[in-house]
């Protein structure tokens, strides 16, 4: 569904027929399930060719995204100067009256972003919504036929390449998929492999099983999963029988000139830590904290140090949170946003002195807590430099032996930051791929939602609202205040 054409939404010149007719191919296919599954499709040609356009002369197309292993492996090729963009996918509860667990009213969203721009210019005005569907009907085969009808012959299509101003002159650029971004669920829903992640094959890097994960901290003592290695196993079929092999459904996507799974396959550093490890690594600080007989503190203190502490700016509208009774008893946090997990996990040494509590050296979770904050602060780096990433593997595997050493709770979210260092060799930081960014888009459908208290056609209805609501963003890029606007 196209903006409408109104007074109010600037026109915009027609541009390759690659873009303009990228989902009108898909039409015999996609008609049917567009009944069945309640499903609305957003063109995102206007969108990516007038920020290409508005951002021309402002700044060159590049990024420290594109000067990873990925990118500059594409480069090499002789494809030259090309369009990378990433497709995010996430499922996102709304107004539902049986409470967020519910799958009833769950909406999958698929964004898109292009990772050109530099990291300034990533802001959430730069992600566009690709479709929206009812997350019970896409489910499994459902959802891998919908991302072969719908979005594989847009991406045929853009892999011809568009004309974009470029350097003074208009080019024709490839558009090229780099990666698939979301959180463990998502990323394995679009990607064909098993969603079960207490059983075999729970990672999507490797082919470490539930049960390993448990035992093992040390990269070398995983087989890595290759391109190779999955197109022996899988020889394009529909891939009957390879659950075993951590595989539901051959990748829709590989079907692409420029693409394979195994290669694209990326992580989610807010998902693994802030909405996982984190959670639990926090409880076993403060279980020992205060358990720690030599200096006698209790919960109540810690918890009196948080709220005491002067916070402000950022720090102020993500305030670290106290610590329940009744997550300490259980072993992990719960209800409590990714920021202000980061924050209490950046703060608590601070938080802690301004309070005048101290902790014993003898400490071993403080201690380890104290190192594992050492490879934070390279994790949150803009820029990596690649000479620092062996450093940065040893240090991982040695956090993750002691966590192990001593009864920390093992999952994949922890295992998969043993692949974090080669993540960033092939796309860089891995703040520039995280869902922060992608799961704000989620906020002005929620606040809508809790609004309009419509339980009918949500998909259509929230992806009219989110194009209505994207005028004003249109009309600064038409009249040439674009970077004024989102700065």
């Amino acid at each position: 569904m196209t903006l409408p054409s109104t007074p109010s939404v600037p026109s915009v010149s027609p541009i390759d027929a690659a873009v303009t007719n990228m989902f009108d191919q898909a039409h015999l296919h996609w008609s049917d399930m567009l009944k069945r599954n309640n499903l609305n499709r957003k063109t995102v040609n206007d969108a990516q060719t007038q920020v290409l356009q508005t951002l021309a002369n402002a700044v060159e197309i590049c990024s420290s995204f594109m000067d990873s292993e990925t990118a500059t492996s594409l480069t090499n090729k002789k494809i030259g100067d090309f369009i990378g963009i990433s497709l995010y996918f996430d499922e996102f509860g709304t107004v539902n009256p049986l409470g967020q667990s519910s799958a009833t009213n769950k909406i999958m969203g698929c964004y898109f972003r292009v990772n050109n721009f530099p990291i300034e210019l990533q802001d959430t005005d730069l992600i566009f919504l690709g479709f929206l569907a009812l997350a019970i009907d896409v489910k499994q085969e459902d959802f891998q036929e919908l991302l072969k009808n719908l979005l594989l012959p847009q991406l045929h299509d853009l892999e011809n390449g568009i004309d974009v101003p470029y350097k003074g002159e208009m080019k024709k650029m490839p558009v090229i998929l780099l990666n698939l971004l979301g959180d463990n669920l998502g990323i394995h829903q679009c990607s064909g492999y098993t969603t079960y992640f207490a059983g075999d094959v729970s990672c999507r890097l490797c082919y470490g099983t539930a049960a390993d994960l448990k035992l093992k901290w040390a990269l070398n003592e995983f087989q890595l999963k290759t391109a190779e290695n999955y197109d022996r196993i899988t020889d394009r079929n529909d891939c009957v029988g390879l659950e075993g092999h951590g595989i539901k459904y051959y990748c829709t996507f590989n079907r692409l000139e420029h693409f394979h799974v195994v290669d694209a396959t990326c992580v989610d550093m807010m998902h693994d830590l802030m909405e996982g490890h984190l959670k639990r690594l926090l409880i076993y600080i403060i279980r020992s904290i205060v358990n720690d007989n030599a200096t006698p503190t209790t919960l109540e203190d810690i918890n009196n140090a948080i709220t005491s502490f002067p916070c402000a700016g950022e720090l102020a509208r993500n305030k670290p949170q106290k610590f329940f009774l009744d997550h300490v008893r259980k072993g992990e946090i719960k209800q409590s946003t990714a920021k202000s997990i980061l924050n209490i996990t950046l703060y608590l040494p601070l938080i802690l002195n301004q309070a005048h509590i101290a902790v014993t050296t003898t400490n071993n979770w403080y201690k380890l807590y104290l190192y594992f904050l050492g490879i934070l602060d390279i994790l949150l780096m803009p820029n990596i430099p690649k000479d620092r990433l062996p450093r940065l593997q040893i240090q991982i595997q040695t956090y993750l032996k002691h966590y192990i050493q001593y009864g920390g709770h093992m999952t994949v979210k922890p295992h998969l930051t043993l692949h974090y260092a080669d993540v960033i060799k092939r796309f860089g930081s891995l703040i520039h791929s995280w869902s922060m960014a992608f799961e704000a888009k989620h906020k002005a459908f929620k606040e809508y939602e809790r609004n309009n208290k419509n339980h009918k056609d949500l998909a259509m209805t929230l992806a009219q609202r989110i194009q209505e609501q994207n005028v004003p963003l249109y009309e600064n890029m038409a009249n040439g205040n674009f970077l004024v606007f989102i700065n």
